[in-house]
């Protein structure tokens, strides 16, 4: 799993570290809102908010990180959760 997240962390397109550090735990933090409130109406502007991103920022490095985007994620978790 540290290999993926170092993977994903390689994604970002910024040049300091300590940046690309920050983004990416704002980031998680988006995908772990997600996670927890997947059965709720959600939209990206509310997300993005929680992470401290803006919106455009938020959808952008989200897809370069998990390779979908946000709302795309968002679907296939609830697609998961109803195969379950």
């Amino acid at each position: 799993q540290q290999n993926k997240a170092v993977q994903q962390l390689n994604r970002l397109k910024t040049v300091k570290l300590s940046t690309k550090l920050e983004l990416y735990r704002r980031l998680e933090i988006a995908k772990e809102y997600i996670d927890r409130h997947y059965t709720q109406k959600l939209d990206v502007e509310a997300i993005a908010r929680t992470a401290a991103i803006s919106e455009y920022h938020f959808f952008r490095s989200f897809k370069q990180v998990y390779g979908i985007s946000p709302y795309q994620y968002l679907l296939k978790k609830r697609l998961q959760k109803a195969v379950e």
